[in-house]
């Protein structure tokens, strides 16, 4: 970047081919790590008017330049120099792979404290030999480089003063004398070559030269700036007249004067009155997950966990970035003061749809921990198909990590190990080990926060599903009974007017929680959050935005991003009527591949394996993977950790979901449950979801759906939701009924049931004995119409739990069934 632009690789020169790729790859180095926003990159690229076409053109530089960049790198596998992240571009190389950043470092060892003065000048002259011209010369008359140009020029500039200083302590004052002149001609305002210059005079025996320079600097300061020269030319000043040698031997290190006498001067070069730190001010941001000290666990959140000690001051809880919020913060830092304090709190934060509900809360993850506290963190999925349990799944195990159960390990297997459903603790779903379960995760919990003050979070509660809330509530009722005297804070967030929470929430009106209802951003709050996404933003696009918005931080910026990529005039000229209106403009600006390849994430869930993608992609791998990129650079998607990407924001699923066909979705639903098959996945849940919501379609789906809905059913079981097995063994059913072709050459009787077998024992779980009585019957009465004993056997054996309660609808003995029990006793 110093002199002509140039690349290479491994010694190779690299072909940018074209101006706007290489201004793409200068924006990145000027950024120094930095992420760049992608809609300033197309400002930059295009100044004056940014084409239709400037989103694709991106993607098409950034796919060559990797190309380039990266020769070697195999097919659809993340790039590793020019990566993508939210919202924008950066570019992940070595301090040593750019001139321009290994002439900072060298310039910074070079003028490290303390070095001798020989080893100054030396690693100062190598630093100095290395620059190869004006930095970024081709786009030097780019208004976007001039900061960068001007802070390299000024460490070059240091750098040469502090060469000479540390030349004129070893010696080499002539040498000093022709810099220090070749200085003051091309830098007069600057006073530190001046300095340099009468003291290398003043060595040379030239005292009234030495004089006359410095009378030179105050003149051309006066009659420049108007001010008079600084501390270090008045003191050299002061002892040229006062014949002060001490100065000069302590400058030159002993040299120049004859007479002068006395030991050896420092040996450090000196550090030159009035010169900026040349050090880099700021290191590349890693651009893979930061590690982070905070001490919180769970899904989504810091991985990185280490015990504090509780200290005795309030919580503080600051907005950081979180505009609008403060108030929100406090009554939450409140709560946290009286949990710790040994007085359990229960905190609902409730709003609509972006208003900022999960951003509150990962605030408050993110500053308890350095306070003293151990944080876990769960999110139940946004989409259908996850298996039930999920956010305690995701959560308990990272918690164990930092806080091992210890006796209540065995008990607590199912939620800290789910995936592993052998052994002794494997869960068989009975009412009586959920009890047993309860009554550890209640002890655990306890005895986790006697130690150390716990935070568990819960977030989307509305999507939860019954055993998840429901332990949410365990946890809720047992803080006002049985845990109210221990420093524990739960908190929960879910959105107004979505799920079924009446009745779970109808259960705390005993025990109120602290309760926060998020309003919209004001006017100024909003317009802040405007700018500060969209910088340049007029001051009518703004208010016109803030008020259409609603103060809803996530119409906001999504508005914003809008604007940013149509243009204001284009923007402002149709303003959308809704959130769901804003991202589907913002996406038709997206190239039809990428948004093909979001709307395959968007059905496979929020959140997806990259790998299952690319298996179910009716499109080039790479091509699939450019997608991706795109989705990542615009902000619709997050790299939450290597290999999967998650929707920044339900509603950005949602809205790429909404416009797909009942066949185009369905088509895609059958490959993501084939490709999940083909994988070898143990989700069968998710392979469930897929196929069941294909095979409608897709009718050739309809054997595989419904043996993984029977799988999945089996789950939920385990799981303690036999309502989700309910539904699961329901659609099994019907299409067993729908789709009878697709079952040919199966045993189709005895399929169903077995599936009606297992029905009734989900509905004898859930306490509907009745209703599993009534599937009990249909599975008799498929077995009389085939005339089979073998179904006739499976049919009435399919009640295995014993009831308290009356199982049918009257009293009387039914003559049928008791003659079909005694000719199958009968039976050899």
């Amino acid at each position: 970047m110093l002199g002509p632009f140039r690349a290479e690789v491994d010694g190779r020169p690299v072909d940018t081919r074209g101006r706007l790729a290489r201004m793409v790859l200068v924006q990145l180095l000027v950024a120094r790590g930095s992420v760049v926003p992608t809609e300033r990159v197309i400002e930059r690229l295009w100044p004056t008017r940014v084409p239709p076409s400037a989103q694709a053109s991106l993607h098409a530089y950034v796919a060559r330049l990797r190309r380039a960049l990266e020769p070697e790198r195999p097919p659809r596998t993340p790039a590793r120099i020019l990566v993508s992240a939210p919202y924008g571009y950066a570019l992940a190389v070595e301090r040593d792979a750019v001139d321009a950043w290994v002439f900072e470092d060298q310039v910074a060892a070079g003028s490290a404290a303390g070095l001798p003065a020989h080893l100054a000048a030396e690693g100062l002259t190598r630093a100095l030999a290395g620059w190869g011209g004006q930095p970024y010369a081709e786009f030097a008359d780019e208004p976007w480089t001039a900061g960068e140009r001007t802070r390299l020029e000024e460490i070059r500039r240091s750098a040469r003063e502090r060469l000479a200083a540390a030349q004129l302590r070893c010696g080499q004052t002539a040498q000093v004398l022709a810099d220090a002149r070749a200085l003051t001609r091309e830098q007069p305002l600057h006073e530190e070559g001046w300095r340099l210059l009468a003291l290398a005079l003043w060595a040379h025996d030239r005292q009234g030269d030495a004089l006359a320079a410095l009378r030179q600097a105050r003149r051309l300061l006066g009659e420049e700036l108007g001010v008079e020269p600084g501390p270090a030319l008045l003191e050299l000043e002061q002892a040229l007249l006062h014949q002060r040698f001490d100065l000069l031997h302590r400058e030159t290190g002993g040299s120049g004067i004859s007479g002068i006498s006395g030991a050896a001067g420092d040996p450090g070069a000196p550090a030159a009155p009035g010169v900026p730190d040349a050090r880099p001010q700021a290191a590349p941001l890693a651009l893979a997950t930061a590690a982070t000290p905070a001490a919180a666990v769970g899904h989504g959140a810091p991985t990185a966990v280490a015990r504090q000690t509780t200290p005795a001051t309030p919580t503080v809880l600051t907005a950081d970035r979180l505009l609008g919020r403060d108030e929100e913060l406090a009554r939450l830092a409140a709560a946290a003061d009286r949990a710790r304090d040994g007085r359990a709190q229960v905190v609902l934060v409730s709003g609509e749809a972006g208003i900022g509900k999960s951003s509150l809360l990962e605030a408050t993850l993110r500053q308890l921990p350095p306070q003293g506290w151990l944080s876990a963190f769960g999110q139940c999925p946004e989409t259908e198909g996850a298996p039930p349990g999920r956010a305690w799944f995701d959560m308990l195990p990272d918690l164990a990590q930092a806080a091992p159960p210890g006796p209540y390990a065995e008990e607590l297997a199912p939620l800290l190990a789910p995936g592993t459903e052998t052994g002794p603790a494997q869960p068989d779903g009975s009412p009586a080990r959920r009890f047993r379960l309860h009554k550890a995760l209640l002890g655990w919990l306890r005895e986790t926060a006697t130690r150390q003050p716990l935070a568990v979070f819960l977030d989307d509660l509305h999507r939860g599903d019954q055993e998840s809330v429901e332990l949410f509530l365990l946890q809720v009722l047992l803080c006002a009974e049985q845990l109210r005297d221990v420093p524990l804070l739960l908190v929960g967030s879910y959105r107004t007017g979505e799920g079924d929470l009446t009745t779970a929430l109808a259960r705390l009106a005993a025990h109120p929680p602290v309760r926060l209802a998020l309003a919209g951003l004001s006017d100024t709050q909003a317009k802040a959050l405007l700018r500060r996404t969209a910088t340049g933003m007029s001051d009518r696009a703004a208010a016109t935005l803030a008020e259409r918005a609603g103060g809803n931080p996530f119409y906001l910026r999504e508005s914003s991003l809008l604007l940013a990529g149509e243009g204001e005039d284009k923007a402002l000229a149709s303003i959308p009527q809704g959130v769901q209106d804003v991202l589907r403009r913002r996406l038709a600006l997206l190239a039809p591949t990428v948004t093909a390849g979001l709307r395959l994430a968007a059905v496979a869930g929020r959140e997806a394996p990259v790998a299952l993608l690319v298996h179910a992609a009716d499109q080039d791998p790479d091509q699939l993977l450019d997608a991706l990129d795109a989705g990542i650079t615009a902000g619709l998607l997050t790299e939450p950790r290597p290999g999967t990407v998650r929707f920044s924001h339900a509603l950005v699923r949602d809205a790429l979901e909404a416009d797909l066909t009942r066949l185009r979705l369905a088509r895609m639903h059958s490959r993501l449950g084939r490709s999940l098959i083909a994988l070898g996945s143990d989700d069968v849940a998710a392979t469930a979801h897929h196929l069941l919501r294909a095979a409608s379609v897709v009718t050739a789906d309809a054997g595989p759906a419904v043996h993984h809905a029977r799988l999945a059913g089996e789950q939920a079981v385990r799981r303690y939701a036999p309502q989700n097995a309910e539904t699961l063994l329901g659609e099994a059913l019907r299409l067993l009924t729908d789709h009878p072709a697709a079952f040919a050459g199966q045993d189709a009787a005895l399929l169903r049931v077995l599936l009606l077998g297992r029905l009734v024992d989900c509905r004898i779980r859930m306490g509907a004995v009745v209703p599993a009585r009534e599937a009990q019957l249909q599975a008799v009465r498929v077995a009389r119409a085939e005339g089979r004993p073998d179904l006739l056997t499976a049919a009435y054996t399919t009640w295995t739990e014993p009831t308290p309660w009356r199982v049918r609808a009257y009293a009387d003995s039914d003559p049928e069934a008791v003659a079909e029990l005694g000719g199958l006793l009968e039976l050899p």
